[in-house]
């Protein structure tokens, strides 16, 4: 393997885990939140929580117009190419633009709360609850700026301290409050954690704080508008995805109840911050690396096979340790009432597998700037997904939930392979195949040998271990270990 292949594997392994090792004291973070609501709050308390919150974070996206996510890519540009004229005139356009999209938000917020409150609960009880939250989205709007900044001028670091630090004051804070005032404590905890993640990311951002350019209210919007134009299709495409994911916990809802939406927000969350080490990683790092090779499509390729070689290799040991260990973490985290989303997570977790091959490959579309295409492609996604969650969960609850996960990235990343061989010629390399191969062999084996006999944990640890080796060899051909740690000391 030459010098150049040999830097970029580098380059993506130190990103992720640089922000996977940030992700794993936000999944302890997360896991011992969860334990306190379940011991303190139950189910309900999942459930009630789940329910208060998704319609915000949907709200938080329609309002957004996407300008977080679309900002980080012009930051990017003009860091890359040293402008720094240009980053501080972008970034004032940017700030501009957040106190509108946070203002709107939350005005949003205030005058459809008890349409909220009854389409969450089906009552209006709920509606002070949502008057009071309604002010976090103005609050995230400044949070998810500071951090698109970081992430564009690419202080990964300081980008990686302040996603740990706000959990975790969040949590201590709100500790108290589940202890003593229990399903009441839901609403201020909900609202600390939105303060302590501005706080957390404002102590990282002021030390990289660009000059404010002055402009007139015209040239704002004028020169805003490129932005929002990009947003606006992230913002489209946000929003099915978060409709999508309120309209199944709708599902579940009207069917099970708040106890099964607690169930399966527990099954869910759980499964999605354990894998979050990896794609973490992507989400800061990748992106801004994509667009900067966006019109070369060789460089695309590689780019995208060697980000999933070492995502996949990164992730199946971890998924096999999770499925083996599911019943213990289960009963450690949260209560004997949660065993039963067992199955369920199990079922997740294999089809995080083909999420982690279909990741790469949707960032192409947005990274080349073909917003008609990636906004078509997720419209498709959203349909098939809330297609196949809503089937399998009339015919087999929760644990039909888990099947529709897989069987639609199975779907999707077909979908998106398809796509981009014929619009970017884009292939898998023999290598990225090989990886993918092996390692959903070994997860097949693995998760079929703890379904079929729940003793057989200690045939499954091997598999456990052959995936590990095999990770460890493969990884060690594209970095070379040895010269990578001396290079970190």
């Amino acid at each position: 393997m030459n010098i150049e292949n040999r830097s970029a594997y580098r380059q993506v392994l130190k990103a992720t885990s640089l922000f996977g090792g940030a992700q794993i004291f936000i999944i302890l973070i997360g896991l011992v939140r969860s334990k306190i609501i379940a011991l303190y709050l139950g189910a309900d308390g999942f459930g009630v929580t789940s329910l208060l919150n998704t319609p915000l974070q949907l709200i938080a996206t329609i309002t957004g117009l996407g300008i977080s996510f679309s900002a980080v890519r012009e930051i990017a540009i003009a860091y890359e190419q040293r402008e720094q004229e240009k980053l501080d005139r972008i970034y004032s356009v940017f700030y501009k633009w957040l106190w509108v999209t946070g203002i709107l938000g939350t005005l949003l917020v205030i005058m459809i709360s008890p349409i909220l409150s009854y389409w969450s609960f089906g009552n209006l009880t709920y509606t002070y609850a949502f008057l009071i939250l309604s002010p976090t989205l103005f609050l995230l709007a400044f949070s998810n700026g500071q951090s698109a900044y970081l992430r564009g001028t690419r202080r990964l670091v300081d980008s990686a301290q302040s996603s740990v630090l706000g959990p975790l004051m969040g949590l201590i804070l709100s500790l108290p409050l589940f202890i003593y005032w229990g399903m009441s404590a839901i609403i201020p905890a909900l609202f600390l954690t939105t303060i302590t993640t501005l706080f957390a990311s404002w102590i990282f951002f002021r030390k990289a704080r660009p000059n404010v350019v002055h402009m007139t209210l015209k040239t704002i919007f004028r020169e805003g508008m490129g932005m929002v134009k990009l947003g606006i299709v992230m913002t489209i495409t946000g929003l099915i995805t978060q409709l999508v994911s309120y309209i199944i916990i709708i599902i579940v809802s009207s069917k099970g109840g708040t106890k099964e939406v607690g169930l399966y927000n527990a099954g869910y969350s759980i499964t999605t911050q354990y894998v979050g080490i990896i794609f973490s990683a992507i989400l800061v790092d990748y992106f801004p690396r994509l667009s900067a090779i966006n019109k070369d499509n060789l460089k695309v390729r590689e780019a995208v096979n060697q980000q999933s070689e070492i995502t996949i290799l990164l992730l199946v040991p971890l998924l096999l340790i999770f499925v083996i260990l599911l019943p213990f973490i289960i009963q450690l985290l949260f209560t004997k009432e949660f065993v039963g989303i067992i199955p369920f997570v199990r079922l997740m977790a294999l089809g995080m597998f083909f999420r982690a091959i279909s990741w790469g490959i949707s960032f192409v579309p947005s990274a080349k700037g073909d917003n008609k295409l990636f906004l078509i492609l997720e419209f498709v996604g959203a349909i098939v997904n809330l297609l196949f969650s809503y089937i399998g969960y009339i015919l087999y609850g929760l644990e039909g939930l888990g099947g529709a996960f897989i069987l639609f990235y199975i779907v999707y990343w077909l979908l998106l392979y398809i796509i981009a061989y014929m619009k970017y010629d884009y292939k898998m390399s023999y290598s990225y195949l090989k990886i993918v191969v092996v390692q959903l062999l070994l997860l097949i084996v693995g998760s079929i040998l703890i379904y079929l006999n729940h003793t057989s944990f200690m045939l499954a640890f091997i598999i456990f271990v052959a995936s590990l080796l095999f990770s460890f060899y493969e990884l060690n051909k594209r970095i070379d270990f040895t010269y990578f740690f001396n290079e970190k000391k």
